[in-house]
């Protein structure tokens, strides 16, 4: 008699897949070292492209995408791989070395593949390093399989496939998530929200600067600032919209920092700020398991390079003079105190009698952004 079962397969779908999309530029460091990267760098910067110094910078970023991508894609595609196989053909031609010691062709192949297996290694560990944010990496360190776990749980972790909204209902539809996640950091970040309107009577009895600081606050930006502005961005921060590190302009500085300072000079003095510079990108990262809701999760900021110097520079200036502005009563903005709120800085400038150029540079950096957040379906939203 034969066995009966009354089992059948079953197949279960737990969480709706979402496409993964095109894939946004992301500078990887391990492309500044291999020897045709000056030469895709050259034929691009090289090339004129007109207009304002800020626009002409971000064509000349935008223009090198694709030469680059060109490059990661011939020479580093499949990297791990390629690692492994250059790893084994290296080996391969040691053991062929030592069974013919005398072997010239055999010997300067060693030396060739050795160079190979080894720049791919290195390829391998920054990129793994990198994609990791391997901040606590050790020189040296080739743990692969623990920095793939650690992409692997980041991946999973750092997913929304779904949003438990208001009414207690979940929802894993890629539209509806959307739309809750910008709705909720739409009214987070006040652009919906009524704003009071400021007693200028009260703001006019403010603290009053020196004209000697004035002048200090308000002095053209040298080019030594935005080098120091720049080389304080480390170079495993993670990069804004536009792709690129601070880790792609520092070892090609002679070449490229011409252009940024041009670009970060002209917007001190014209005021003017280009709109793509001041986009950044709202990384959601979860602060509870199981099913989240929109105000689960914990807002990261990703600016462009660009802007981070812009900022830096404005920071460091006003820090000098924040001590006679602000009131010891006032707890935000004091060195190792918690920052809750703007409004007390903007209160503070507008009766100090800065310098209108000043005034107008911070509040530009303050309201001109705009905010992209990249939802399930790999879909960006922006507002």
């Amino acid at each position: 008699m034969e066995p009966v079962s009354d089992h059948c397969p079953v197949i279960t779908s737990l969480v709706k897949s979402f496409t993964s999309g095109i894939r946004p530029f992301k500078f990887m460091n391990m492309w500044l070292d291999h020897p045709s990267f000056d030469d895709v760098l050259h034929s691009v910067w090289d090339t004129w492209h007109g207009g304002m110094a800020q626009f002409s910078l971000c064509s000349k970023l935008k223009a090198l995408k694709t030469p680059l991508k060109a490059l990661n894609r011939d020479e580093f595609g499949s990297i791990f791989e390629k690692a492994k196989e250059a790893n084994a053909a290296f080996k391969e031609a040691v053991q062929a070395h030592m069974d013919d010691p005398l072997n010239e062709t055999l010997k300067l192949k060693c030396h060739e593949l050795r160079e190979r297996a080894n720049f791919l290694s290195e390829a391998e560990r920054s990129f793994i390093s990198q994609k990791s944010g391997g901040k606590f990496l050790l020189e040296g360190d080739r743990c692969t399989k623990h920095f793939h776990s650690l992409i692997k749980r980041d991946n999973v972790r750092n997913s929304i496939s779904h949003i438990v909204k208001s009414d207690g209902s979940c929802t894993s539809s890629p539209e509806e998530v959307s739309i809750l996640l910008v709705d909720f950091y739409k009214e987070l970040f006040g652009s919906s929200k009524e704003v009071h309107p400021i007693d200028e009577d009260v703001v006019t009895n403010g603290y009053i600067l020196s004209t000697a600081d004035c002048i200090s606050l308000v002095a053209p930006v040298l080019d030594i600032e935005i080098r120091e502005a720049l080389f304080d961005i480390g170079n495993e921060k993670a990069p804004g919209p536009d792709g690129f590190s601070s880790a792609f302009f520092k070892p090609r500085w002679d070449l490229v920092g011409g252009d940024v300072c041009r670009a970060v000079r002209e917007f001190f003095v014209t005021g003017v700020l280009l709109k793509n510079w001041n986009h950044t990108i709202l990384a959601l990262l979860p602060k509870v398991t199981g099913s989240p809701r929109v105000s689960d999760f914990r807002p990261i900021g990703l600016t462009n390079v660009l802007y981070k110097v812009i900022t830096k520079i404005l920071s460091r200036r006003l820090s000098i003079f924040l001590p006679k502005l602000i009131d010891k009563a006032q707890g935000a903005f004091v060195q190792g105190v918690i920052l809750w709120t703007i409004y007390g800085l903007h209160k503070n400038l507008l009766g100090a009698t800065i310098d209108q150029g000043t005034l107008r540079v911070v509040c530009l950096c303050c309201t001109s952004g705009r905010h992209l957040i990249r939802c399930p379906g790999a879909s960006w939203k922006t507002f």
